[in-house]
């Protein structure tokens, strides 16, 4: 492991820890040679992985070398990753018996001549007989295919700067439930400091034998304690779900950052605080409908007019429907017209609600209609959910629940919609200071780029003339990805270093051991892990990249 301020990625003067260092260009040409003259044979795998500073043509010439007929070498699988303008990549090669000193040799001197570093491991080929470390699709020719383990995409998004802490906690849980860490995508446009939205970090773990609702529930209450939101889903190849999704809105405290049943009551001349609602979220709405009894219809009708959206419902819906999701919104508090209204503004797919009764003086009966008036006659929302999805010719794993759809329900019932649907990503609008819809968008995986142009995008088409429906402010939209900053200013009496980890086995316990030491030093405020980066290769060697702004009177000690 180093802990180097690169100078090509102007951090400060690189110090390294000798004892983990890869083994020396020199070292591996030298004990190849020595084996060899001893008779060895070195047919097998070669991994070589190779740093530096980020530019044009930096991979190609590598990859010229290695496809040399005399190499008697081809890559069998490869990744990267670039941080602040350090590069870091690693190629997996097999290679012939008598190959391998003139193949290094090769590479040394490209390297040299490009100031690069370059390193060497030898073996770490893939097991034929052991777990998959590649998703479907994703294995090389001849190789056993993956059917048994779940490979799942995380994405965590939190307010403010990444914290050590939440990184340590679901390493730690991860590994305990024997999970492998294939990929983490930090970008710098999915930094709080650059979208202004919030911080997104994303997973791939391959977690043999856990299903998508335990990984959900306790990576959930893993966020919670650190005011962060997750979104799980299966792995299907893309960093977020296909165009052919049905994304189903809650109502109330979602798409409308208020309860909806409440502002019927008010324009009814009712005040919602003096309703006794109960303990459970559908007697509090019964009781509210309750109330209602006797007044006249005309309240609700009165409230859709006066109808206000979360902040980004506009902009999200106008979006996805854009890239081709279907859109829907359901609720049970039997505000039918309000949803009608919304389904109209924000051009959704499909609006279900149950509905309120009204006698024949237009005044409610304080009764739910139709077939959800007695007790035992549950709304049931999975109901619907499979129903429009049927319609659609949609997988239900790509059923995208979006609000607080799991609440009330039993312990049994939360874990099978979770295993059934798609991702839940948690919504609740009265839980956030500044709620806003468009932190939905990087839990499905978009990025801060994305979000960007659905920005410029919803602008451009709003502004020839018309009124905008909902105002986002010029400077904002166009301050990210038109200007985005390739390295960041480093705060005064502050420096930044870069820590490069490489590691033959993939052990997320390891990397849960690699951020406790930076926990009191992020709780102090003296440390900011401004981008994670890493990669795995199928031999299980992985590579990991963290960026570090450090401050205080001794910047090194979070370091030592």
């Amino acid at each position: 492991m180093a802990v180097p301020g690169i100078t090509d990625a102007g951090y400060p003067v690189q110090m390294q820890t000798k004892a983990s260092e890869p083994e020396p260009e020199n070292g591996a040409v030298e004990r190849l040679e020595l084996e060899q003259a001893n008779g060895a044979t070195h047919g097998g795998y070669l991994v070589v992985t190779v740093q530096g500073p980020n530019g044009p043509n930096r991979m190609a010439p590598f990859i010229a070398i290695i496809g040399k007929m005399e190499h008697q070498a081809r890559i069998v699988d490869m990744a990267q990753y670039v941080i602040e303008n350090s590069l870091v990549f690693s190629l997996m090669l097999e290679h012939g018996a008598d190959s391998s000193i003139s193949l290094i040799k090769e590479l040394v001197t490209t390297s040299r001549n490009l100031n690069l570093n370059v390193s060497f491991s030898f073996g770490g080929g893939p097991d034929p007989n052991g777990p998959c470390p590649w998703p479907v699709g994703g294995a090389p020719p001849g190789s056993h295919p993956c059917t048994e383990e779940l490979i799942a995409s995380i994405n965590v998004a939190v307010k403010g700067s990444l914290p050590a802490m939440l990184l340590h906690e679901m390493f730690e849980y991860l590994a305990n439930t024997g999970g492998k860490l294939l990929e983490v995508k930090h970008k710098r446009d999915d930094r709080f400091s650059f979208n202004k939205e919030c911080t997104k970090v994303s997973l791939r773990v391959r977690c043999p034998g856990v299903p998508i609702s335990e990984l959900y529930l306790n990576l959930q209450r893993i966020c919670r304690v650190h005011s962060a939101e997750v979104a799980v889903r299966e792995w299907e190849g893309m960093d977020r779900p296909n165009g052919k999704s049905l994304v189903v809105f809650g109502l109330s405290d979602v798409l409308c950052p208020y309860d909806v049943l409440d502002k019927v009551l008010v324009e009814a001349g009712i005040d919602p605080a003096t309703v006794k609602c109960g303990n459970c979220k559908d007697s509090g709405a019964k009781a509210k409908v309750a109330a209602l009894r006797g007044k006249d219809a005309v309240c609700m009708q009165r409230a859709a007019e006066k109808l206000e959206f979360t902040k980004g419902a506009r902009l999200v819906c106008h979006s996805l429907k854009e890239i081709g999701f279907r859109l829907a919104v359901i609720s049970s508090t039997g505000c039918r017209l309000i949803l009608e209204r919304v389904k109209q503004e924000l051009g959704l797919d499909y609006a279900i609600s149950r509905d309120l009764e009204v006698d024949k003086d237009n005044t409610f009966t304080g009764q739910y209609a139709g077939d959800h008036k007695e007790e035992g006659t549950a709304f049931n929302k999975a109901d619907y959910l499979q129903l429009m999805a049927e319609r659609d010719g949609i997988d239900l794993k790509n059923v995208i629940l979006v609000g607080t759809f799991t609440q009330g329900m039993s312990d049994e019932a939360v874990r099978l919609s979770l295993d059934t649907f798609g991702p839940s990503i948690h919504f609740h609008a009265p839980e956030s200071k500044k709620p806003c819809l468009l932190s939905m968008l990087y839990l499905l995986g978009f990025s801060g780029f994305d979000v960007d142009e659905m920005q410029c995008q919803r602008l451009k088409q709003e502004i020839n003339g018309q009124a905008l429906k909902e105002v986002i402010p010029e400077a904002d939209v166009m301050s990210g990805a038109s200007s985005p900053k390739m390295n960041p200013e480093v705060p005064p009496g502050s420096r930044r270093y870069l820590l490069r980890v490489r590691c033959e086995g993939n052990d997320l316990q390891s990397f849960a051991q690699l951020m406790e030491p930076l926990i009191p030093f992020c709780k102090a405020g003296t440390c900011t892990i401004e981008r994670i980066q890493q990669v795995t290769l199928m031999s299980e060697n992985a590579l990991m990249g963290l960026s570090l702004t450090v401050n205080g009177l001794d910047p090194e000690a979070a370091l030592k």
